[in-house]
């Protein structure tokens, strides 16, 4: 048999521990579910094209309408200028911001007044030709 406790000898409580162990848990589950709550909120996961490279030289064109060679069947992003009446694709017209595929193979900006900078923006979109997985 084991011998009995000295006199006076008493162990101590764990009730500190577990107090200090569910402030530390309770304040990692808010900090979860406030991230949580910021990323249903304050993000859009809305799908976004992917982009490649600015087609339009920004301030270059200073005479009237501007002619940029595209790639028919190609998808374009138009973001309209302070400048832009729209852009000319053919018999097709587009005056408002967006995606659309071209047509032909010529695009024309079309400036409100002549003798100011075309400010539009012309973009392709970005095409995924492969995929490699390395080691």
């Amino acid at each position: 048999m084991s011998d009995p406790a000295p006199p006076g000898f008493r162990s101590a409580s764990d009730k500190p521990f577990l107090v200090g162990l569910a402030v530390l848990g309770g304040s990692y589950l808010l900090i979860i579910g406030a991230m949580v709550l910021a990323d249903l909120v304050f993000l859009n996961y809305s799908d976004r094209p992917v982009l490649g490279p600015e087609m339009v030289k920004q301030g270059r064109y200073t005479g009237g309408e501007v002619t940029v060679s595209v790639e028919p069947s190609r998808g374009y992003f138009f973001r309209k200028g302070k400048n832009d009446a729209g852009l000319q694709l053919g018999e097709q017209h587009i005056a408002s911001d967006g995606l659309f595929r071209a047509a032909s193979g010529q695009a024309v900006l079309l400036p409100h007044a002549s003798g100011r900078p075309i400010t539009a923006s012309l973009r392709p979109e970005a095409r995924v030709l492969g995929i490699a997985v390395t080691n």
